[in-house]
Order: structure tokens, then sequence, then C-alpha cells
């Protein structure tokens, strides 16, 4: 091989190594107290509200498995946003959370396992009108959720079917 040729093949892979070696160095700085930064809250508030949405129409089809599962999902986004995306845009987004839409969890809980869909409905109403309170905590006033409402848009039942109906032991 050519003298000329085997320097350029060696700078190459020094350029290579170096660069990769800085991209890692980079990453490390990011798993660190700031790496909640680069993560983006408009994914996390997008399956928020895809949840909460069906869980609003398994209320409504008065379906408490469904809408048990519906309301883990919106437990489990929001303890996500709190540990991915503690703060945005200098907002203390998990703390928010803490203070607004997650108190209204537990009573809604509680309505669902009573097959209370009256008390339910209400408490579903409550939650959706936290996260509005939350938008308009973080200056996203602009963006204001509404209750299930209507014919679902999805291609899912959310009544209960037979097998999951109690059977009548008469």
């Amino acid at each position: 091989m050519q003298p000329a040729i085997r320097s350029i093949i060696v700078t190459v892979c020094c350029v290579v190594a170096a660069s990769a070696w800085l991209a890692l160095a980079g990453s490390d700085q990011d798993e660190g107290e700031h790496a909640h930064e680069h993560v983006e809250l408009a994914p996390f508030m997008t399956q928020l509200q895809w949840h909460s949405q069906k869980l609003g129409y398994a209320i409504e089809g008065h379906n408490a498995p469904l809408a048990e599962f519906y309301l883990h999902e919106v437990t489990e986004v929001l303890e996500e946003i709190k540990e991915q995306v503690p703060v945005h845009d200098k907002l203390p987004i998990a703390d928010l959370i803490g203070k607004i839409p997650q108190p209204t969890l537990a009573p809604l809980d509680r309505q669902i396992e009573a097959s209370n869909w009256t008390g339910a409905s209400k408490a579903y109403a409550k939650l959706i009108d936290a996260c509005n309170r939350c938008h308009a905590a973080t200056q996203h006033q602009f963006i204001v959720i509404t209750p299930a409402r209507g014919r679902p848009p999805f291609n899912q039942v959310f009544e209960p079917q037979q097998s999951q109906r109690p059977t009548d032991s008469n």
C-alpha cells in the first residue's frame, strides 16, 4: 500500500474514532441532571389525550374493566411525564401534575370500582377540567380538552361484551 493512501486511511480512522468518542462523551452529559430538557412533552400529551378520551367512552359505556384499564394508562403516562419531563420550557411540569390532575385520579377510580357511572362521569369531567387548568398554568390555555362525547371515532367497542357481564345466578 502506498504511504499516501496509508496516511489518508489512518487519518480517516482517527477522525472517525475521535468523532465517536466526542459523541459518546456528549451523550454522558445528556444522562445527567439536564437529560429531560431534550425530551419532547408533546408525544406524552398525545398519549394522555388518547387514553383519557378512551377512558371517557369506557365510562359512557359503563365498562368497568375497560375504564380501569384506561385510567391505569392515564396514570402511567402522567408518571412518565413526571419522570421524563419534570421541567419543560422552565415550567415545573412534574409539580403541576402532582397538584392539578393527579388528585382527580383516586376519586375517579373509586367511582369506577363502585360502578357508580353518574359519579364516574362527574369525576371524569373533573379530570378533563384539570387537564385544561394545567394547560392554562403552563401558558397553553389554547389547548382545550373536551370530554369524550358522541360516537367513538375508534374501531373499538366500549360497552361490556357478553363475556364481561356478570352471569345471572337466578
